[in-house]
């Protein structure tokens, strides 16, 4: 199930979307609680005023919104109908006996990553039913209706997910120093 890498090894499993999300989530908490108290640490030392600790308090910061948005993220994701948040995806990981903060950052992403093509595969699905329902002459009231109710489930998916594509963009950008350089 995993082939050897350098120092680690690439692993495959499957995971539910949910789940991705929520362990993604836990993980960038994880990160910015570890990244905070490093900050912590270093005010009022010598340190304070480091191009270090600027990177330590940028990094802190921003994991620690990136948690915050994504919290919000995925309470509007659950709320959405249509959505099967149980399906399972393949997810592909790079690990590690010792994984690095670099290494869990990227594990989280790629978590986000998994959740969202599928995600957006469901929405392409949904899209393609209102499609076939476009194509009917006449729709009654209840087609109407579904094909609606279809079309604001999908925009409210797609809205979330590029928030999601915006945090994955600024968790990639986070800068993780070494802790003796």
């Amino acid at each position: 199930m995993g082939e050897n890498v350098g120092k680690g090894k690439v692993k495959t499993e499957q995971k539910s979307i949910i789940n991705c999300l929520n362990d993604a989530k836990d993980e960038i908490a994880s990160l910015a609680d570890e990244m905070s108290e490093w900050r912590d640490n270093m005010e009022g030392t010598n340190l304070e005023y480091t191009s270090k600790y600027e990177t330590v308090s940028e990094s802190a910061d921003t994991l620690e919104d990136q948690s915050s948005s994504l919290e919000d993220v995925i309470s509007e994701i659950e709320e959405i109908k249509g959505f099967n948040l149980e399906k399972t995806t393949e997810v592909t990981l790079f690990q590690s006996k010792r994984p690095s903060r670099r290494d869990r950052l990227d594990m989280a992403t790629t978590y986000l990553s998994a959740a969202k093509d599928e995600l957006q595969d469901q929405v392409d699905e949904i899209r393609e039913k209102v499609r076939q329902l476009e194509e009917l002459d006449t729709l009654n009231q209840e087609q109407q209706k579904e094909k609606e109710t279809l079309e604001e489930s999908a925009d409210n998916m797609e809205d979330q997910l590029n928030e999601l594509d915006n945090i994955i963009s600024e968790l990639e950008g986070i800068e993780f120093p070494g802790m003796y350089g």
